[in-house]
């Protein structure tokens, strides 16, 4: 990655959702980016991205982040998406790299499939409501 980036962000309301999106994409975690324009991307996340400050072709100082991609089945494709085209992102496997997770209530334990309300209580300590989805392990016994 270069000082230079397409576009850069300098309001910080922009700037804030730029840094909630690199929450989102942990070290190995697979995921599908959602694109400003409509399309979209998936792979696995090489590496968590870090907000740095670039400058855009006019020559302005602001902020952005990219996030490279990759696919183990295909070792030679990557791809490079800069954060200030994603609108949303999609996570096609319950990994969020080092991010806490409380669980509310679970059937789990009795050996059924659950969806467990849960609280992601993020690295700035803001709690997220969710659900956690898990399947049944072919080890469990009813009790």
């Amino acid at each position: 990655m270069g000082l230079n980036a397409p576009c850069v962000l300098v309001h910080q309301d922009a700037i804030d959702q730029l840094v909630a999106l690199v929450h989102q994409l942990p070290a190995n975690g697979h995921v599908v980016l959602l694109l400003n324009d409509g399309s979209s991307c998936d792979g696995v996340v090489t590496v968590r991205p870090s907000v740095q400050v670039f400058r855009d072709p006019q020559g302005r100082e602001g902020i952005n982040a990219e996030v490279q991609l990759e696919r183990p089945d295909v070792p030679a494709w990557h791809q490079r998406v800069w954060l200030d085209r994603v609108r949303r992102v999609e996570h096609l496997d319950s990994a969020m790299g080092g991010e806490s997770w409380i669980r509310a209530g679970s059937s789990a334990s009795r050996g059924v499939a659950a969806a467990i309300p849960c609280v992601r209580v993020a690295a700035d300590g803001t709690a997220v409501h969710g659900v956690s989805r898990l399947k049944r392990r072919p080890d469990w016994r009813a009790e």
